[in-house]
């Protein structure tokens, strides 16, 4: 006999969002623990991937009863985070690309100078006999140099560790050469290494920031779907706590607008209590009117006006007693 579930209907328009799953399972008494874990692949930052997984600890029928409305609102709230770091790991990208080009070499420093041409007005002096030139000791050298310099413009905008060990070794090459062209080059080897270790230094520090901003962003999460649940489950103050805490370590647009509804949502239930507590004065005062027990009703009725003096059941209960007992007592009753 076969069995129609509707499990997989129910997972779809999550994973519709862009949402991956890694489901576990295991046994404990008469309860099952499943393990759900969410992974938005569009995230490239790995410590975001390390999140817990949300774990939920009931019997079998209650998980088949309410599975996807205990998952839902927690997945929702991870893939709203999830998008926000995927943006703000591509605005992190863009601006290490612009540190990139601001430590690259200008076009006009990789020109060589151009060398004065003799003035042709000058008397020529008169040709010599052609003689054997002398080889350059240096030319295999200068062939080398010329090589590494040509790679280091390359790569100055791209591979700044590479540029770095270029220009290392071109530097040794050279340490003990007192040929003028070779000074000017070594000159420029110099300029490329320091320029490299720059863009290098800040390759590491823009690299160690992001790792810390991901793991806090990491851990924010967690205590905000902390938060979200027990916003669902009406306790709004520890909510609210959560959130602020989620909110100082990572302050995310997105979870200032959600303390601002909670902060909302405790005042609206302060007034609804505040309300009850009133309605239900009002009640007691309304019998000692009838009752005639005017001292124990001029009590009840200055407790309302001391929780809520602009109250609007102050001056209905204040009409009925006038009444029963003229306007002078009942001023005097109760405006003492």
């Amino acid at each position: 006999m076969s069995t129609t579930t509707n499990f997989f209907t129910q997972l779809k328009p999550l994973l519709e969002k862009g949402l991956d799953f890694t489901f576990t399972v295991r046994a404990q008494g008469d309860n099952l623990i499943v393990g759900v874990r969410p992974d938005y692949g569009k995230v490239e930052n790995e410590n975001f991937k390390l999140i817990k997984p949300l774990l939920l600890t009931h019997p079998a029928e209650k998980l088949d009863e309410g599975f996807f409305e205990t998952i839902t609102q927690p997945m929702e709230t991870y893939l709203d985070v999830a998008k926000q770091v995927e943006t703000w790991t591509a605005d992190v990208k863009t601006k290490g690309e612009k540190v990139k080009e601001e430590k690259s070499p200008s076009k006009s420093e990789s020109k060589p100078k151009a060398k004065s041409k003799p003035d042709s007005k000058k008397t020529k002096p008169a040709p010599k006999a052609a003689a054997t030139p002398k080889p350059d000791p240096n030319e295999k050298l200068k062939a080398t140099l010329d090589d590494k310099l040509s790679k280091i413009k390359e790569l100055a905008l791209t591979d700044p560790a590479a540029v770095v060990t270029l220009a290392t070794e071109g530097l040794k090459l050279i340490s003990n050469k007192k040929d003028k062209q070779i000074l000017e080059v070594k000159a420029e080897f110099s300029q490329q290494l320091k320029k490299a270790n720059e863009a290098l230094k800040i390759l590491a520090e823009t690299k160690k920031a992001e790792e810390k901003d991901a793991k806090n962003l990491a851990a924010a999460t967690e205590i905000a779907i902390r938060g979200k649940k027990f916003f669902e489950e009406g306790e709004y103050q520890r909510a609210l706590d959560a959130y602020r805490k989620a909110y100082a370590i990572k302050p995310l647009p997105a979870w200032s607008q959600d303390i601002t509804t909670m902060e909302k949502a405790i005042e609206d239930e302060k007034a609804e209590k505040l309300e009850k507590l009133i309605q239900s004065l009002v009640t007691e005062a309304d019998a000692q009117r009838k009752g005639l027990n005017f001292p124990a009703f001029a009590a009840t009725w200055k407790k309302i006006k001391e929780l809520k003096p602009d109250h609007p059941a102050l001056a209905t209960l204040r009409q009925a007693v006038e009444v029963v007992i003229n306007e002078a007592t009942t001023k005097q009753l109760l405006d003492n």
